[in-house]
């Protein structure tokens, strides 16, 4: 529908974003949203770009974890035009839950090199926040 030009399904939104190689997808209905989004960065050796696809599911407004939500991440190399799965600790990332955690929810950035993990408590949410300096992810303080 999107490529055609055609109006989405109801309760569908979609974002396409190419100057900022960012794409965003929600749909949802009266129990459930899910929200996927992509986006992608440029590595430092100007030789390939790390790409991220995160994908949500929640019901009744509350996230939900399952095996096909979550973050995962994926090497460009700009020369073979090939993607090869990367993994977080390769990226500088420690994605561990905390104890207590009811769901997790991820925010990738539209612009900058900043992305969130929400990670979702009874007592409230704890916000983590990663930033791409071109070769792996820093943790801010």
């Amino acid at each position: 529908l999107y490529r055609n030009g055609m109006k989405q399904m109801p309760g569908d939104e979609i974002i396409v974003d190419v100057r900022n190689g960012y794409m965003g997808y929600e749909s949802k209905d009266d129990e459930s949203r899910q929200v996927i989004e992509c986006c992608y960065w440029n590595c430092a050796d100007g030789k390939h770009k790390l790409l991220a696809v995160s994908n949500d599911y929640f019901q009744a407004g509350r996230p939900v974890m399952t095996e096909t939500t979550g973050v995962n991440f994926y090497m460009y190399d700009n020369a073979t035009r090939k993607l090869k799965i990367a993994s977080e600790p390769e990226l500088g990332l420690d994605l561990e839950i905390p104890p207590g955690c009811t769901g997790v929810t991820h925010e990738l950035p539209r612009q900058g090199k900043t992305f969130v993990i929400n990670s979702h408590l009874s007592s409230g949410k704890i916000a983590r926040r990663f930033t791409w300096n071109g070769s792996k992810f820093v943790k801010e303080k």
